[in-house]
């Protein structure tokens, strides 16, 4: 059986980027066919090398909330805050304290909703710890 797709007129923008996205993918993995998608892309008009093609980003913690049970780990070594926090995760997971730092904040935020975790109330540098503890 063949799948039947509703072919629909895209407007140039949007294969634009749907090229340039594919020339990013093939240049990251270093696939074949770069040509192809060059020559399509002047065929539109458009420069291939317009858009630098950002690298591929290695990811930290490879599971979903990897990084919500690392700053509760991190937690249980006692109540700190959220540069402590970020210290400590570093620590353990070969990174930099600055690189994560924002990321345990957005976390923090996000267990602090789920009534997971609390801190106490201060403003500029709020002390963070598990909840119930």
């Amino acid at each position: 059986m063949t799948k039947k797709i509703l072919m629909s007129k895209l407007s140039p923008e949007s294969v634009g980027r749907c090229l340039y996205y594919i020339r990013g993918e093939i240049i990251r993995d270093g696939l074949d066919g770069i040509e192809h998608v060059d020559a399509l892309l002047r065929l539109y008009d458009l420069a291939p090398d317009a858009y630098k093609v950002p690298d591929k980003r290695p990811r930290r913690f490879n599971s979903r909330g990897g990084l919500r049970r690392a700053v509760i780990a991190a937690l249980k070594d006692g109540e700190a805050t959220s540069k402590q926090i970020a210290a400590r995760i570093a620590d353990t997971h070969d990174m930099d304290a600055d690189e994560v730092w924002r990321s345990v904040t957005v976390a923090l935020n996000g267990l602090k909703s789920k009534g997971v975790v609390h801190n106490d109330g201060a403003w500029r540098y709020p002390v963070w710890s598990i909840a119930g503890s």
